[in-house]
């Protein structure tokens, strides 16, 4: 198959999960004897090509006001907003893309700066669209569907006016993968896709590099040791962590946290919480091996929840938030626990089950590796390329 991902970003340019799944995904395809392609988003002035392990990547001009991926904050930026709901010339530049490349088939996955004109695009050329839900940018110009410290319980006035050109596009798209039935769930509620042959889960897929060293079962005098891994924001709940740490008995437990975050915000939660042991960047085996128990404590609404089968993937048990896709990853008392972050009894409750218990991380350890080859990337790659070559041998939607 000739094959084109479409992606708002693509490596060196990583930003988080889309990027590096997106990735992995093109890659895994070049393997499997596919010709491969991806267009992508450049800040130059002109669209170029160039070979990255074996898949041939188009960088276009991103023609809207400002490039907001510099972690620079924009006053204008509810007018890029307004500009990516639907932009023909993105739609051109793509176009030209898709001439080049002629696909059997494209797989959109990220599409802010894109919009989702990228969908009348291809369909307009009778090519086939698998587009996967990796964040909620339909639904929410932001992606979050979080705003002043709560979730969205459904889109404002100003989300619904920028959803509606996107959700009647939708219609053009043949095949749906949410990376949660969480993912799948929120846009049926808002009929999205009313045309997709089928919508389907497919997790991101992951595959620890080296495997962490079975730990020894901690001495029952000896410190808990609790790891948070991943971006330091408010709504990723890192202090629902640090609260309840500061719950525990002077002894009873140590939090270590990789990853990073705005500076001012860290510099807070240093100075409230001195005993918490930042780390900055780290490599997953090298924060893996010093972790007893991984806990994820998300506030918003996690698509998926990709550091559950990290943590899984090298023997690690988690505590995971009822948020989002997160509950679908954890099995209680297989490989973790799961608690409602808004209630602070929950995770103490689950903090004591390994408290009480010194062996009990290292005889989950079987069953996270095991829950974790569901991720396999070869599993996962094999389910995507089923899904690829059912949708071309099917008719799809007509086009705008």
């Amino acid at each position: 198959m000739k094959l084109l991902f479409v992606n708002t970003l693509y490596a060196p340019h990583a930003v988080g999960g889309a990027e590096k799944s997106t990735q992995w995904l093109a890659e895994a395809c070049a393997q499997h004897g596919h010709d491969v392609s991806v267009a992508t988003l450049s800040r130059e002035v002109t669209t170029s090509r160039a070979a990255l392990n074996q898949v041939a990547v188009h960088r276009v001009p991103l023609a809207n006001f400002f490039w907001p991926w510099d972690g620079e904050r924009h006053r204008g930026s509810p007018f890029w907003h307004v500009r990516d709901i639907d932009n023909p010339t993105m739609e051109h530049q793509l176009g030209q893309v898709l001439d080049d490349v002629q696909p059997d088939l494209v797989h959109t996955n990220a599409l802010a700066g894109f919009s989702v004109s990228a969908w009348r695009a291809c369909a307009t050329r009778r090519i086939p669209i698998i587009h996967t839900q990796r964040d909620y940018y339909l639904l929410c110009p932001n992606s979050s569907m979080y705003r002043h410290g709560k979730n969205c319980a459904e889109p404002c006035t100003r989300c619904t006016i920028f959803n509606a050109r996107k959700r009647e596009l939708s219609r053009l798209v043949g095949g749906v993968i949410g990376i949660s039935r969480h993912m799948l769930d929120v846009h049926q509620r808002y009929q999205f896709f009313p045309n997709a042959l089928f919508q389907r889960v497919i997790p991101n897929a992951y595959r620890a590099a080296r495997p962490v060293e079975a730990q020894a079962t901690r001495p029952a005098s000896a410190p808990l040791r609790l790891g948070f891994l991943g971006r330091q924001t408010p709504e990723k709940g890192l202090e629902v962590l640090l609260a309840a740490s500061t719950r525990q008995s002077a002894g009873r437990v140590e939090v270590l946290i990789a990853g990073s975050g705005r500076e001012d915000y860290m510099n807070g939660l240093r100075a409230k919480y001195p005993a918490a042991r930042f780390l900055g960047y780290q490599q997953p085996a090298e924060f893996f091996a010093q972790v007893e128990v991984l806990v994820i404590p998300s506030l918003w609404h996690e698509p998926l929840g990709r550091v559950v089968v990290e943590a899984n993937a090298h023997g690690i048990p988690v505590i995971a938030a009822r948020r989002g896709g997160l509950p679908e990853l954890v099995e209680e008392g297989v490989n973790g626990f799961l608690f409602e972050p808004d209630s602070p009894p929950e995770l103490d409750a689950a903090l004591e089950h390994f408290l009480a218990d010194p062996s009990l991380a290292s005889r989950l350890r079987p069953a996270c590796l095991e829950k974790a080859e569901d991720f396999h990337p070869a599993r996962i790659a094999a389910r995507y390329l089923a899904s690829y070559e059912e949708l071309i041998t099917r008719p799809m939607p007509a086009a705008a």
